[in-house]
């Protein structure tokens, strides 16, 4: 309510919606959010229905290595556009967890590695499409 109240151009939202997929959409859809900010699913494990509205939205998903190893994460890296996917590494664990700017580069280079290989196409052709998709969302 308070996005739909006072727009911004260029505004993003990353929503982390464990086990409240169908919840999280309903909001969006109640408050129109998609036509004020662009949305980002952290980690998305919703239902298929819930994929299906996520889609409908044009939402995006930020994709990491775990849920790359589950077998619903895996399905929906497959059924979601190209455009609609961004990498993440969900990492650090823990706050007081150390992580150097090489794990993270390695992160990202394994999940970009993992999708590209659920996709059925390469990391020389997915990383440009992926990086369009950062672009155009950061306005870079």
């Amino acid at each position: 309510a308070a996005c739909a109240a006072q727009p911004r151009a260029g505004r993003v939202v990353s929503i982390h919606a464990a086990h409240a997929a169908t919840e999280a959409l309903d909001i969006l859809e109640r408050h129109g959010l998609p036509a004020y900010a662009t949305c980002i699913f952290h980690w998305f494990s919703g239902s298929g229905e819930d994929l299906n509205r996520l889609r409908a939205l044009g939402r995006l998903v930020s994709v990491n290595e775990c849920m790359l190893a589950t077998r619903r994460g895996r399905a929906y890296a497959r059924q979601l556009p190209e455009d609609a996917l961004l990498l993440e590494t969900d990492t650090p664990a823990r706050l007081d967890a150390p992580c150097s700017a090489a794990e993270l580069e390695a992160s990202l280079a394994h999940t970009l590695s993992l999708l590209a290989e659920i996709r059925g196409t390469s990391t020389q052709t997915l990383a440009p499409a992926l990086a369009e998709t950062s672009v155009r969302l950061l306005r870079l």
